[in-house]
């Protein structure tokens, strides 16, 4: 376990993590309320990031035990690059490992992700706060859009065979894009299930590692197991979550619905009662009504008996986008999520300085590239001959004038700008290109 002593005299102390990510260090401040915030596996601290000179915050997770498993677990968990090239609602997963000594010896370990900024007062909230404050003040579009995206980042993990294992209203988070849309976004996937990745063990040295679920957000059937089960058989696979179907569910009719007016206390609208009775109907009517479509499938929900009979991710989209549907007489287009089963990268972020010489000077812009093709033109003026193309999570750029390109790729971040044959060259994070007056680099958004 991590000693408190050891805790604070992190506090105020810089971390090399070059040997993870070229260039990269943090910073541990001391943390201020409500900070660090800590789980049943580890504890959370927001640290500054340092890469290539640029400040970025971060969230700093260690682990309280440290488990051999849990490092395999993690690496599996790094190579699906979730934070880079799964879309705006992966924004929160860990994108780095965190290996270091405490000035008494001991050593750390966790992961590093990205501080998710949002719309209250500049931070994020889980669902759960968020719901409990005044400011969270959505029209049922905008909620449903919040719906929808879920729907479609668990579309993307079945796709990658991943269950997420703890989906609930304390592991998403209400945020925004660059255009101030609301935005959710998952966090803690580290009690993902992924066939070939060992699971965790429920106990280590006594105590409990491993959650099995969020309460509210457990199907039926899976409760009803973990009650039958006999803590002296040992074998408790058939306990854990095997699809997050039943938590998206839940989660959605909460996010289209339910509010303090219903519940002063806003605890789970999957409440007690509704688990025994497995049907909605103990819950008020002028809820149910809000959504019938969204409760329909609640109910079916409700009834299955294994991940198979559970509404899909594709049905509960489907739902979300009726209620997307512009209203009679209205004209503007409401936001729409991206489709299970579609692309949803995310922006990738250039730095455009201007050169002198074989140095940059000034940043000039930072452009986020959202659109699959097009030109630096809106930028600045004079890149209007600088042609992209995504291709995933990198970006091909063309330079249709005169002068040549110089490249530096992503894993010699000191080195040289060397030139290229041609004027076309494929930017990964990290890269740099430059040509005549301007040098472009790839940056971590």
């Amino acid at each position: 376990m991590i000693s408190k002593k050891t805790r604070e005299s992190m506090h105020e102390q810089d971390f090399d993590l070059s040997s993870e990510v070229p260039g990269l260090s943090i910073h541990i401040p001391t943390p201020q309320r409500p900070w660090p915030r800590s789980g049943l596996e580890a504890i959370t601290y927001p640290v500054v990031g340092n890469f290539k000179g640029r400040q970025r915050d971060l969230v700093l997770k260690l682990y309280k035990v440290d488990v051999p498993a849990r490092r395999t677990r993690l690496s599996h968990l790094l190579a699906l690059r979730l934070a880079t090239q799964h879309g705006p609602a992966f924004r929160a997963a860990p994108f780095v490992s965190f290996r270091a000594k405490a000035s008494n010896g001991e050593t750390l370990r966790g992961h590093l992700s990205r501080l998710v900024e949002g719309p209250f007062d500049g931070q994020s909230l889980d669902l759960t706060r968020a719901l409990q404050s005044n400011k969270f003040r959505y029209s049922k579009t905008n909620r449903a859009l919040l719906a929808a995206q879920l729907c479609s980042a668990v579309a993307s993990m079945e796709q990658m065979g991943m269950i997420h294992g703890d989906l609930s209203r304390g592991n998403v988070l209400i945020s925004q894009d660059a255009d101030r849309r609301p935005q959710a976004v998952l966090c803690d996937l580290d009690g993902f299930r992924m066939k070939g990745v060992p699971e965790l063990p429920r106990r280590h040295d006594g105590q409990f590692i491993r959650g099995m679920g969020s309460i509210g957000y457990q199907a039926p059937y899976l409760v009803k197991r973990q009650e039958s089960f006999d803590e002296q058989s040992g074998d408790d696979s058939g306990l854990l979550v095997d699809s997050d179907r039943f938590a998206l569910a839940a989660l959605c009719c909460e996010l289209v619905t339910w509010t303090a007016k219903y519940d002063t206390e806003l605890g789970p609208l999957v409440s007690d009662e509704v688990l025994a009775t497995r049907s909605t109907k103990s819950l008020p009517g002028r809820v149910r009504n809000k959504w019938k479509e969204g409760f329909q499938l609640l109910d079916r929900a409700l009834a299955a008996t294994g991940p198979d009979t559970l509404p899909s991710p594709e049905e509960w989209w489907g739902a979300c986008r009726n209620l997307l549907a512009p209203a009679a007489g209205q004209s503007a287009q409401p936001a729409q999520p991206a489709e299970p089963g579609q692309s949803a990268e995310p922006p990738i972020m250039l730095s455009i300085c201007r050169r002198r010489g074989n140095q940059a000077c000034n940043e000039l812009a930072r452009a986020r590239i959202s659109r699959p093709s097009g030109t630096l033109e809106r930028v600045h003026a004079a890149l209007g001959d600088v042609h992209y193309r995504r291709e995933g999570a990198a970006l091909r750029l063309e330079f249709r004038w005169k002068p040549p390109v110089f490249f530096r790729p992503a894993s010699d971040p000191k080195g040289r700008l060397k030139r290229i044959e041609g004027n076309t060259v494929t930017l990964e994070p990290g890269a740099t290109v430059a040509s005549g007056e301007f040098q472009l680099e790839f940056i971590l958004d």
